[in-house]
């Protein structure tokens, strides 16, 4: 009797493990590319020339936004403001906490940058308030803290100006985002 040397007899799987292989590859591929995608490009620690930084600076913003973050240094500039979306449409009391803070001072959140770089790809992205119009502060730890120390500080009288001042030197990375304000 001679052995059997059909697929079943040798274990019938070496279509199915390159199949295997070719989709871990291409998941790693993927998985690489929006990796490298979203890391912004490290400084360079060359000296640059006055006509170089020009050309190295980011783009200008739309209207009044030429700040490396962008934000609108008023209320007026921000209107018309976006809708935000509902608080109700979270389960997690603490997501839907900032929620409901977005749309309870929504000209606050005007007049800060959302330093978790969601701005980078769009265009439309003019401050900490646009985190809200979708589900993407829900997911953003930084938007949440961020929008939850810019509460805290308006109860406690503090500007808009200066809350943004207190983001851009990161003050609000120790806020609990848990379910109270």
């Amino acid at each position: 009797m001679q052995p059997r040397t059909d697929a079943t007899s040798t274990g019938g799987g070496g279509n199915g493990r390159w199949i295997a292989v070719g989709l871990l590859v291409l998941g790693a591929g993927v998985f690489l590319y929006a990796l490298n995608s979203e890391t912004p490009p490290a400084p360079s620690t060359q000296p640059v020339s006055q006509g170089q930084a020009a050309a190295q600076a980011p783009p200008q913003r739309s209207g009044d936004q030429t700040h490396q973050y962008r934000y609108f240094d008023s209320a007026e500039a921000a209107h018309p403001l976006p809708v935000t979306l509902p608080p109700s449409e979270f389960q997690n009391a603490g997501i839907a906490n900032t929620y409901a803070i977005a749309k309870e001072i929504p000209e606050v959140l005007a007049q800060q940058p959302c330093l978790c770089g969601c701005d980078n790809p769009s265009d439309d992205h003019r401050s900490l308030l646009d985190c809200y119009i979708d589900g993407h502060a829900s997911t953003c730890m930084v938007c949440m803290k961020e929008a939850i120390f810019a509460k805290q500080k308006t109860e406690a009288g503090e500007s808009a100006a200066w809350i943004r001042d207190a983001i851009l030197r990161h003050e609000f990375s120790t806020v609990n985002i848990g379910a109270g304000s």
